[in-house]
């Protein structure tokens, strides 16, 4: 299972919506236990920046916990998702890919068959080699 963080700064249902399409099972999530138990999740964005790292932070999803999370999972950050992973407000590349962190500053889910192959590939991934979750 995908989870799609709610975090108070995101496009959930958007997001939600095109891995239904893809028919990946992904659900809301808004809770440390709840992300623990899922084989990748999504951390959507938009608006302000310090308002959506404070609720981050408010839920208790730091870089500290992040990193114990990416020992099992993958993480992918869509645009405000992305700055927040890298804990500042700068410019960044279109798309990142890091070890199981996986970044873009576009919608994904709002970007027509190019995005949804971008997700379905991101679930794909999730799901190599580890049938558990």
């Amino acid at each position: 299972m995908i989870g799609i963080l709610d975090y108070n700064a995101g496009n959930i249902s958007s997001v939600l919506n095109a891995f239904k399409y893809l028919e990946i099972d992904a659900k809301r999530i808004e809770t440390l236990d709840e992300i623990m138990k899922m084989k990748g999740i999504v951390i959507p964005g938009v608006g302000s920046f310090p308002t959506a790292y404070k609720n981050m932070q408010n839920i208790g999803i730091t870089r500290n916990f992040l990193n114990k999370y990416l020992k099992k999972g993958k993480i992918l950050g869509i645009c405000l998702g992305m700055q927040i992973m890298y804990e500042y407000g700068e410019g960044f590349a279109a798309l990142i890919e890091e070890k199981n962190i996986f970044g873009v500053q576009f919608h994904p889910e709002k970007s027509g068959e190019n995005g949804l192959r971008l997700l379905k590939k991101f679930g794909e991934i999730c799901y190599e080699n580890n049938s558990s979750s």
